[in-house]
Order: structure tokens, then C-alpha cells, then sequence
């Protein structure tokens, strides 16, 4: 089961990275370059939560976190990291999908990832990405 969430993981990626996706600024770009064995990590968002709203991972590891926008309205993800914040450039629209690639950082800690759009993080559109020491 997971040899098939990485290949449609990386089936995506092919995908964008052959400018078939969103286009993202340069501070915004999301790591195509993540190494093989990063993990996918699916999320939906769906009647204004995201599903799951906890990805635990240990410290140091790649994730590429693959988004889809169940809801009716436009919804977007970003990911508060220690020294910096990653966000989608665009938001995902209704029945859309998108993908962020990014290591979890070298220390165990809790951080938050949120909707972006509009005030969906005031009305607690959001979740947590849990670092654990390896």
C-alpha cells in the first residue's frame, strides 16, 4: 500500500514538475527535488477541517504532503516551520489537487499547518504536523 501512495506521490510531482499544475513564486515552490523515499502524507479538506488534522512524523524526515480540496469553496495550505513558513502559491480549488514537499525539522516539537484563505484559519481550519526525535 505504501509503494502505491509514493508512486501516485511521485506520479504528481511528474506532473507539476512537467507544468501540468500551479505555477509557485520561487520562495513558494514546494521541493521537487525531495528524495525517493519521502513519505505521502494524503489530507483532504473537507467542511472546513482538514482529514487527518495530525501528521506525526519523525524528525528530519521528507514528507510530501498531497492536498485535496473536497469542499465547495477555494482552500489553500501553509505550514508553520521554525525559521520559516512554506505556502502554497495559489489556493486549491474545489475538487483540486495539490502537493507540498518539505523535510520535518531536526527537532521533536509541534507545528501548525492552517488554510491560508480568506479567515478559514480564524474559524479553526487547521491541524498540527508533530515532530518526534528519531
Amino acid at each position: 500500500m505504501a509503494a502505491v501512495r509514493n508512486l501516485r506521490a511521485w506520479a504528481v510531482v511528474a506532473l507539476l514538475a512537467l507544468g501540468c499544475g500551479d505555477d509557485f513564486s520561487e520562495e513558494e515552490a514546494p521541493d521537487l527535488a525531495s528524495p525517493p523515499g519521502a513519505r505521502a502524507v494524503e489530507l483532504t479538506i473537507r467542511d472546513g477541517a482538514f482529514s487527518p488534522a495530525m501528521i506525526e512524523a519523525p524528525s528530519g524526515e521528507w514528507l510530501l504532503v498531497l492536498l485535496r480540496n473536497e469542499s465547495e469553496q477555494l482552500h489553500g495550505f501553509a505550514v508553520e516551520l521554525p525559521n520559516r513558513q512554506l505556502t502554497l502559491a495559489d489556493g486549491i480549488s474545489p475538487g483540486g489537487v495539490d502537493h507540498l514537499g518539505f523535510q520535518a525539522p531536526d527537532a521533536a516539537g509541534e507545528h501548525v499547518f492552517y488554510c491560508p484563505v480568506a479567515d478559514h484559519r480564524q474559524r479553526g481550519e487547521e491541524g498540527r504536523l508533530v515532530v518526534m526525535p528519531r
